[in-house]
């Protein structure tokens, strides 16, 4: 169900769009309605409609100001309606993020489409929402990794090596040569020091490493993994499975269809 809301001073145009349209049939409630474009602004801040009609030429402030005042607050697609045919006020109306401009008389089809299109965008713009939720729950699944600050210098030392070689084959043995430590100093240190032992600190880097390359780039999945360290893809998919709870493809292409609605939703 979708929520509308009407800015019209003309009593009888405000009235005839409510009454004239089966409003049930496009998925919406009955119609909030302004009068003025003060009005309009106070009725979006406290009701939040998804769709909003708004005539440009009010009392008190214009139907354009209105939507200026309101844009940022949250998301609602505006669809204009007057009687001006003046591409001036068009062109005003493309600027401030009006994607549907309809004239006076309004023609029924022609609404019933505009609502349509607004409802396909706050669609998208819900289901991104719901991702960028999804995406936040991902980070909260996978937890923080253990801060530098505080560790004693032979983990410090770790913890850059692998900030740094990541991508590389990364053994306890190589570090203990590289640092010139005891391989068992090292373990030993590292798990008493982050609560965790040094694989399982390498593993939550590397997936943290693949969910940013997923999110910002476009490569394979098999491309990123090998990227972030992974040397055997089958063993990648595994770890991703049990960290994150779903595959790394599942998780790719919610990645891409939230860019896509993204790029859709920004007006």
């Amino acid at each position: 169900m979708f929520t509308v809301l009407i800015a019209e001073d003309e009593p009888l145009i405000r009235k005839g769009i409510i009454y004239c349209t089966d409003w049930a049939k496009l998925d919406c409630a009955i119609p909030l309605e302004a009068s003025n474009g003060e009005e309009a602004a106070e009725m979006i801040r406290q009701h939040r409609p998804d769709i909003v009609l708004l005539d440009v030429n009010m009392p008190l402030m214009d139907g354009l100001d209105a939507l200026l005042q309101t844009k940022g607050l949250y998301y609602f697609v505006p669809i204009v309606v007057t009687g001006y045919a003046d591409f001036d006020y068009a062109k005003r109306a493309m600027y401030s993020g009006v994607q549907r401009y309809l004239l006076k008389p309004v023609v029924t089809a022609e609404l019933e489409e505009a609502i349509r299109f607004a409802q396909q965008k706050v669609e998208k713009h819900r289901m991104m929402t719901h991702e960028l939720a999804r995406q936040t729950d991902v980070l909260q699944k996978l937890g923080e990794l253990p801060e530098q600050q505080g560790k004693s210098q032979p983990v410090r030392q770790v913890m850059a090596y692998v900030a740094e070689h990541y991508p590389e084959k990364i053994t306890i043995g190589r570090m203990s040569e590289q640092f010139h430590y005891s391989e068992t100093l090292l373990i030993r240190r590292f798990k008493s020091e982050t609560g965790i032992n040094f694989s399982e600190y390498l593993t939550h880097f590397r997936l943290q490493k693949a969910i940013t390359m997923m999110r910002e780039s476009d490569m394979s999945i098999s491309q990123i993994a090998e990227a972030c360290g992974f040397s055997e893809y089958r063993y990648f998919r595994v770890v991703f499975q049990k960290k994150i709870g779903c595959s790394p493809a599942q998780y790719s292409q919610e990645v891409r269809l939230m860019r896509n609605n993204g790029n859709e939703c920004v007006e």
